[in-house]
Order: C-alpha cells, then structure tokens, then sequence
C-alpha cells in the first residue's frame, strides 16, 4: 500500500514570512508538497469575508510569481496552486505561466484549479458568476490543446483562438502538467474533475455536509 504524503496549505502575504523561508522549512520538514492559494482581490462591498481565515485575502502575493521564488530555492517539494480561479484568467497567458513553473522546477508543478466563489471578484475580472463552471472547462480544455500541440488551436463558445505557437511545453509526461486537481465540495466539481481533470481536491469543512452534496 502506497504511504500516505502529506502537503501545506498557505496564504503567503507581504505581512507574512517570505515564502522563500517556508518553502525551505516544508521541504526540510521532508513533506511532499506546498500549496498557494489564490485571490486577486476583496471588493470593498465584499469587507464581511474578511474574517478568520479569510482577512488575509487582500494581502496574498500573486500564485506564480511566489512558486517561482519557491521553486528556485527547492528541490524536491512539489510546488501547487490551492486553487488557481481559472474562470478569472487569460488561458493563453495562464498556460504559459503554468509551463514555465513546471520548466522552473524540473516538472515539481501541480496544477489545482477552481471555479472560484467570491462573486464580486469574478465581476471585476468581467465573469459572470452563473458561468464560471463553463468558462472553466473551455480554459483549461484551451490550455490542454496549447500544452499538446506545437500548432495549437481552440475555437469555443467563451474561448476562440487560431494556431498560436507557444512554449515551453509542460516538463512531465506524457504530454501536460499532471495532475490538474479541479477542486471543490460538491458534484460539480467531480463532474469536472472526471471529464478533464487528473484527480479531484475536495474541500471539506462538514464531514456529514460532505457526504450529502457528494
């Protein structure tokens, strides 16, 4: 039976220890991962999540810049988004970070997205809430196509794009970024994660809540 690996979660901020110092920690620690988590932005209209574990949301450095930090001075930690909001993100922008992490780090990178919540945020970046499950699924179906092809092209409903040239291409076999964790608590979210993610990353807060909405 294969052991049990054990991975951190962590909100790094411009007030918190620099994530250079607790990427060394967790991987001196000898724990198989470290997990950023993602927000761009609180709508002030938004100020009634800024509690407990959320009133550090305004304050999380961006995902990829602070993995390639982590990166550079690591070896074997894996390195992973918890979740990147892919619904709010260029695909073809986010592929290419998404690979250069994965180049960066020798192929250490997995690659969890999510539908994100926060529905102020989503309107900023020009989302509609009641779409993000589908947008989701188109970007990252883009980004497998890019990851995939040297010729790579998408023509979708929300993504559209002609053959574009784009590398590096993921560093691990066979062929992208593994896994891409689609996270989330409900059927939702294994539905995508059975149709074009790797693996599902459920977040359970209420063991008995979980269990019913699954």
């Amino acid at each position: 039976m294969r052991a049990m690996e054990v991975g951190v979660l962590v909100s790094p901020t411009d007030l918190s220890a620099a994530i250079t110092d607790v990427a060394r920690t967790v991987e001196q620690a000898g724990l198989e991962s470290l997990f950023l988590v993602e927000h761009t932005h609180v709508p002030v209209s938004r100020r009634d999540v800024l509690v407990g574990l959320h009133s550090e949301l305004p304050r999380i450095l961006d995902q990829f810049t602070a993995l390639g930090a982590a990166a550079a001075v690591t070896s074997r930690l894996k390195l992973g988004t918890a979740m990147c909001i892919a619904a709010q993100r260029d695909p073809i922008i986010l592929a290419k970070q998404v690979t250069t992490i994965d180049h960066l780090s020798g192929g250490r990178f997995l690659f969890g997205v999510a539908a994100g919540w926060l529905a102020e945020e989503m309107r900023n970046h020009d989302v509609q809430p009641q779409l993000r499950w589908k947008l989701m699924r188109e970007k990252i179906l883009a980004m497998q196509a890019i990851w995939t092809q040297d010729e790579a092209e998408f023509h979708g409903q929300f993504v559209d794009f002609d053959p574009i040239l784009l590398w590096p291409k993921p560093v691990q076999v066979p062929h992208q970024p593994k896994p891409v964790l689609v996270g989330g608590s409900g059927p939702l979210s294994l539905r995508a994660a059975a149709e074009y993610g790797d693996g599902w990353m459920p977040e359970i807060e209420d063991l008995a809540e979980f269990k019913l909405r699954t």
